[in-house]
């Protein structure tokens, strides 16, 4: 049963962050025609250094569905890994340790496939 909960937890966690971050990051970046970086979250600029790309060489709206994706997987992630022991200074260091793992293994995963997928 404890694990039945673990796992409700995750998928919560992980479709309640993609809805919040859809709902209210990024709309003013989509909204607009222009392809500046100004307006663009920060996620989108560490995966256009990490891959090399240029803002007008991808599709804004796809690409951010997946960093929000990637974003609520790792969160979800990290929560999971929190719920693991009972201290909370423990919670906090193994939720700090693992969010800024998870967020670069992630984004250089996905930065690859990009690249990958560039040059075909």
């Amino acid at each position: 049963m404890e694990v039945l909960r673990y796992v409700i937890e995750f998928f919560l966690a992980l479709v309640l962050s993609f809805v919040i971050q859809k709902l209210f990051v990024g709309r003013k970046f989509l909204k607009s025609k222009d392809n500046s970086k100004k307006d663009a979250p920060p996620e989108m600029i560490i995966l256009l250094k990490l891959a090399d790309l240029k803002l007008e060489d991808i599709n804004k709206k796809k690409t951010l569905n997946v960093l929000y994706f990637v974003n609520s997987l790792d969160i979800s992630i990290a929560l999971l890994l929190t719920e693991l022991t009972t201290s909370v200074a423990l919670k906090l260091l193994i939720a700090a340790v693992s969010v800024l793992i998870l967020l670069i293994v992630s984004y250089r995963i996905v930065a690859s496939i990009y690249l990958k997928k560039g040059k075909k």
